[in-house]
């Protein structure tokens, strides 16, 4: 753990030397939808962890492609750089929150029914 917080501490210093600052606020810009759209949309009691991380996505490609469709002049990088910011955003939050959102268990089981044998994959939700 110590490692990933001394690696996560110095990335950003090792990545801005070389990347231009419009790319560094598109990339922090997706990385912040991301990440806030996966909490907000993670507190909610019906949502499951998998619908977030689809949900927060979908809102990073809308933001970013919302964006660039009215920019005086479309770049596609711009575009690019804001949706790897959102998925790293998504991925570090999930990481960072698995904790406090651990909500879905998988589980495999057999019953029997009527003298027949079903196995089935289900899934139960935790609050």
């Amino acid at each position: 753990m110590k490692k990933l917080l001394v690696i996560l501490l110095f990335l950003p210093s090792l990545l801005t030397a070389q990347i231009p600052q419009d790319k560094q606020l598109h990339f922090a810009a997706g990385a912040t939808i991301g990440s806030m759209t996966y909490l907000v949309s993670n507190s909610f009691k019906d949502v499951s962890n998998a619908e977030s991380i689809c949900l927060a996505g979908f809102t990073v490609t809308l933001a970013g492609a919302t964006k660039e469709a009215f920019d005086y002049k479309p770049d596609m990088m711009d575009f690019v750089y804001t949706e790897i910011g959102g998925a790293a955003g998504i991925m570090a939050t999930h990481y960072l929150t698995r904790r406090y959102f651990n909500k879905m268990s998988f589980y495999f089981d057999t019953k029997h029914i009527s003298d027949k044998r079903y196995n089935y994959i289900g899934i139960v939700k935790r609050f």
